[in-house]
């Protein structure tokens, strides 16, 4: 049986949910920043794992076609970071 001191230390479920819907990453204020880190890490990814210049020729074509989508995804989450700022 725990301590009945404990349990008032604890919150309540309505307080939680409370403060997650005040909490700053659900409403959207640095989506910019999220948009901006997810735009650096798929260019870093697709820069260090698809290397289509370096594959023979049966294999290039398709990994050419990932490196070119991640470059679209990036540049998608840069027009994103550019509006929403």
């Amino acid at each position: 049986m725990p301590d009945s001191r404990l349990l008032h230390r604890w919150p309540s479920r309505r307080s939680c949910w409370s403060r997650l819907r005040r909490s700053r990453y659900l409403t959207g204020r640095f989506r910019w920043l999220g948009a901006l880190a997810l735009a650096a890490f798929t260019l870093m990814a697709t820069f260090l794992v698809n290397r289509f210049w370096e594959m023979a020729p049966p294999n290039r074509m398709p990994t050419a076609n990932a490196f070119f989508e991640h470059l679209g995804l990036v540049g998608g989450f840069l027009l994103v970071a550019s509006s929403d700022r």
